[in-house]
């Protein structure tokens, strides 16, 4: 695990310092929050929970870094029945390579003031250290 913290990382990323897969290698072991993407509204209609970001091409897992963020994003978007995983960001992306979903990016805090956006394809093991 890293000795910088997730916001001197996400710092790092914004700023330009570090490109999306130092930050994934550096941050790999971070604990995050997340669902499975396909689920129910509150009209029982099924239907998949994943993100697209304007000016970003692909689609996009949310993922949080907190239990409780993850619970009121899901609720703000009227799903129910959803189950909170708690994982690791490289345990996400790995997941991602497991299922019909390697194209898939992450982004982290899709509701914050500045997420954190890891593009499609990126996963934690295509970098060595650093």
């Amino acid at each position: 695990m890293s000795d910088i913290s997730w916001a001197e990382a996400k710092a790092l990323l914004q700023s330009g310092e570090w490109d999306a897969a130092r930050f994934v290698h550096e941050m790999a072991d971070t604990p995050l929050y997340y669902s499975t993407p396909a689920g129910e509204n509150r009209a029982g209609e099924k239907k998949l929970y994943l993100l697209s970001r304007s000016g970003l091409p692909g689609i996009y897992q949310p993922a949080f870094l907190t239990a409780g963020s993850c619970r009121d994003f899901f609720t703000m978007l009227e799903r129910l029945g959803f189950v909170v995983i708690q994982g690791t960001l490289a345990g996400l992306l790995s997941l991602l390579d497991s299922l019909p979903m390697k194209e898939l990016g992450v982004v982290v805090e899709p509701g914050g003031p500045s997420p954190v956006v890891i593009p499609p394809g990126l996963r934690a093991a295509n970098r060595p250290p650093v």
